[in-house]
């Protein structure tokens, strides 16, 4: 499980940046008043859930509640997906042991919210009216969720790896965890 592994890679970090950004995207804590941004990402993987669990209804058909909640749950989710990576990516700048990340995580969130663009602008949501290419609806959205999923194992492996890192240095009399990348 993806997000298991990452959570479990990110148990074994020191403390700093990124520890808590990661932590707060998956384990869902409270938003933070002081730092609205986070708010974004809590419950993502229930809107992804939501989005994938309930079918879409056919073109031209009747709606029924299960594609009224296929769309509530790709509403949004969609939207998040570029604000959290982007997010992500600023705090890889900023931090020496994921700085190696920060590129290709900047790329992930300007892919993703290009695919929104095109999205609105070409393919348009359900019943906006007719768009030049509202037939490949399922492939943009899919040419979305492709760079963010291998994105977030990317990153997973990456942790996971600094985690074993760690406790291998723990375990080698080094208790201060520190990472030598």
């Amino acid at each position: 499980n993806l997000v298991r592994a990452m959570c479990e890679g990110l148990s074994g970090l020191p403390r700093g940046k990124m520890q808590p950004v990661f932590k707060k995207a998956l384990i869902h804590e409270q938003c933070d008043e002081q730092r609205p941004h986070s708010c974004g990402m809590r419950n993502s993987p229930a809107r992804a859930v939501l989005a994938g669990v309930f079918v879409m209804d056919p073109p031209g058909a009747c709606p029924t509640l299960a594609g009224n909640l296929h769309l509530a749950g790709g509403f949004l989710f969609f939207p998040w997906m570029p604000v959290a990576v982007l997010l992500v990516a600023r705090r890889f700048r900023s931090d020496s042991r994921w700085r190696a990340y920060f590129g290709y995580t900047l790329a992930t969130g300007v892919c993703c919210l290009a695919t929104i663009v095109f999205f609105l602008v070409f393919v348009g949501p359900p019943g906006t009216g007719p768009r030049a290419f509202p037939e490949i609806a399922g492939l943009v959205q899919r040419l979305q969720l492709l760079p963010f999923f291998v994105w977030m194992a990317v990153v997973a492996r990456h942790a996971f790896r600094s985690a074993r890192h760690v406790s291998a240095s723990e375990h080698a009399g080094n208790p201060s965890g520190a990472l030598s990348m």
